[in-house]
């Protein structure tokens, strides 16, 4: 797919990486330190596309690596799930359409992922960010859970979302979230918390969910999957026949996930910016959780 003024840019923020790309590529353009310059640091004026974006509040400054090396201050805009700094996490986007992309967003629809323990509130000044700071003409937010389901090509799916000292639990049927049963733990607690997820459903999804365990996430212990596999087999009814999809691109599988999404139906999944200004920034919330 060439990079015509129309092609979707997909953005997946985690809590230390970033990954950028477009839509209908096989891999992100740009993966890049989820870490930003603390706004107590003097001001770093970057090369841009243009003079200024309308309505920003901040000058950009070095992101990621570029901060490391300098041994500036840095802030990680995203922890546990919430936005902690929102002026930081608004130049992590700059920097991803502008830097690294290379790209006025305004042009182009956008998707992002989000955590699936994303609050309406966040998601909402995330929304109000894209429409009037980045002038986007549509968006799209998408659990990072739903979208590494559908990397695996599935719509329904455990995916247990491993880091380096906790773990995420999220249950996917039929492409949505179920928001009651997901839970985030310590990783020594990620059996019972594995079993008490599976539990809050009848034995026949059960069984489903078992045989379908998406594994995600930045832990990148090559013998993961095999433990995982080990509790789960443990834990799963013996009727269940546990099956894991551990997927070599495991860094970027959510990304991925959005190009598919992005690329499947472009009319159909967007938020226009005429429904953003005629129902306000809450058309999303819902929309991928059950």
């Amino acid at each position: 797919m060439s990079d015509g003024d129309t092609q979707g840019i997909v953005i997946d923020a985690g809590s230390f990486r970033t990954r950028a790309g477009f839509a209908g590529d096989d891999a992100p353009r740009s993966i890049f330190r989820e870490l930003e310059l603390s706004s107590a640091h003097g001001n770093h004026k970057p090369k841009t596309l243009r003079p200024s974006l309308p309505k920003l509040t901040y000058t950009p400054s070095s992101v990621g690596d570029a901060a490391i090396r300098n041994n500036e201050p840095l802030v990680n805009p995203l922890q546990n799930s919430s936005v902690t700094d929102w002026d930081a996490l608004q130049k992590i986007y700059w920097h991803a359409f502008y830097s690294e992309l290379k790209v006025a967003p305004e042009e182009h629809p956008v998707l992002l992922a989000e955590s699936p323990f994303t609050s309406d509130a966040d998601r909402e000044k995330t929304v109000q960010m894209m429409f009037e700071n980045f002038n986007v003409p549509a968006l799209d937010i998408v659990p990072d859970a739903v979208l590494a389901v559908y990397a695996s090509n599935r719509t329904t799916g455990l995916v247990i979302d491993v880091g380096n000292e906790y773990a995420r639990i999220v249950p996917v049927i039929e492409g949505k979230c179920v928001a009651e049963a997901r839970d985030q733990v310590d990783l020594g607690d990620l059996s019972i918390a594995i079993s008490n997820v599976a539990q809050s459903f009848d034995e026949g999804v059960q069984a489903t969910l078992y045989g379908n365990v998406v594994l995600s996430g930045g832990n990148t212990d090559p013998g993961l999957a095999d433990q995982l596999h080990n509790v789960i087999a443990n834990i799963a009814p013996e009727s269940a026949s546990v099956n894991i999809t551990n997927p070599a691109n495991r860094e970027y599988a959510v990304w991925l996930g959005g190009t598919l999404v992005a690329s499947a139906n472009a009319e159909g999944i967007w938020m226009s910016k005429a429904q953003y200004d005629d129902n306000g920034a809450g058309v999303l919330n819902g929309k991928y959780y059950a």
